[in-house]
């Protein structure tokens, strides 16, 4: 699957690669797990957008999708020609930023494929800054998606961001579902299915591909920068590595995959607890919930933690995930004794009579959105409730 070679000039931080080998780049070893993660996650979609910001993951990404376009199409295996585009995303962060977008929309017009550069407007914050900026990008790619009515984005995470964000989990104590780091495919917030198919493909082999291609790249000089704490994962991992002890990026994608598969299962039988429920928990047309205390007893605590987050998520209307460390304090650090009043990620927890639990939304701690419907218009409003204009 070589990839076809971008003709643009490069920008002050592009990295030149290797002239192209007359027998085009190979993925020892990972070019089959491609093509048939490609084949899966593809084939349910007409049309693609891939998120591509110049660096090497990303660029490999795009080639990748379009040499294996057309090798299914020679193949005749694809039932419909899944087309891509181009989304480029300018977080305007540093000066170079504009310049390396810029340098991506060109080889997306040597390669023929549509491009369209989002820039980040928004006052930048003054600390976490990284998670700012990734908040921003997937929501301006999920308007994206809505504005053109398009189904999916697909990004270029690998099996090193699988391993890096793995560690940074487990050093947080996350729980299965953290564990699970990085998933293969997701929904947006916004809406629109979030890919990513090469988390079984480490960096290294993109880059060699790209070289052996004569495919240019540009270089991110914040991946390189120890105050962000990926960075710092990445650079313990190299000392590791350094000292004979290394720890491997496909084996720790692995257990990604693993505890994912496990969260799956206790997502499942959570789901099957709550559809028995009976008269035990009822969501009252006003908003609240109403919880049989003993019947939640009555689960695993794996479980009952996860019902009691599903009914919080659904309460609150917050974004953002709840906090397991806060719900754990209210629970199993309590014994599971009946928990006193009090609140959690936006919702009040009140006595009911005979061991009942009420969850409601807190008052006034965030704001009830608005919503402009034409008639026959559908939406979600406040995350909670789907409302139709007649």
């Amino acid at each position: 699957m070589p990839p076809d070679t971008s003709k643009t000039a490069p920008t002050p931080n592009v990295v030149a690669s290797a002239a192209r080998k007359p027998d085009g780049p190979t993925l020892t070893g990972s070019l089959s797990s491609i093509v048939e993660s490609f084949d899966r996650l593809f084939a349910p979609f007409q049309h693609v957008v891939l998120a591509v910001s110049g660096g090497a993951d990303s660029l490999a990404l795009l080639h990748l999708c379009l040499a294996w376009r057309r090798l299914r199409l020679r193949a005749g295996s694809l039932a419909q020609p899944c087309t891509f585009s181009v989304v480029t995303v300018d977080h305007a962060l540093r000066t170079e930023s504009a310049a390396e977008a810029a340098f991506v929309a060109n080889g997306c017009a040597a390669l023929g494929v549509e491009h369209t550069t989002l820039t980040w407007t928004d006052t930048k914050p003054a600390g976490g800054v990284q998670a700012a900026a990734r908040q921003a990008r997937y929501s301006m790619l999920s308007d994206h998606l809505r504005a053109r009515a398009l189904p999916a984005i697909a990004t270029a995470h690998t099996a090193d961001d699988q391993a890096e964000t793995l560690l940074m989990r487990l050093a947080r104590g996350s729980g299965v579902d953290g564990l699970a780091a990085i998933r293969p495919v997701t929904t947006l917030q916004g809406g629109g299915t979030l890919l990513r198919p090469l988390l079984d493909v480490r960096k290294p082999a993109l880059v060699e591909y790209l070289s052996t291609g004569g495919v240019c790249w540009t270089e991110d000089p914040s991946n390189r920068q120890p105050e962000f704490e990926r960075v710092r994962v990445r650079q313990a991992l190299a000392a590791m590595h350094a000292a004979g002890f290394a720890l491997d990026a496909i084996a720790l994608a692995r257990s990604a995959r693993r505890a994912a598969r496990a969260s799956a299962a206790l997502d499942a039988t959570t789901a099957a607890a709550w559809q028995a429920r009976g008269p035990n928990a009822a969501f009252s047309r006003f908003g609240y919930v109403t919880l049989d205390w003993l019947w939640l007893l009555s689960h695993p605590e794996e479980i009952r933690l996860r019902l009691l987050i599903a009914v919080i998520g659904a309460v609150s209307g917050m974004a953002g995930p709840v906090s397991l460390g806060q719900l754990e304090a209210l629970t199993v650090a309590q014994g599971w004794s009946f928990p006193k009043p009090g609140t959690l990620h936006g919702t009040v927890w009140e006595h009911e009579p005979a061991d009942g639990l009420r969850i409601m939304r807190e008052v006034g701690r965030s704001p009830l959105p608005t919503a402009v419907l034409q008639p026959g218009q559908t939406t979600v409003w406040d995350r909670r409730y789907e409302i139709r204009a007649h």
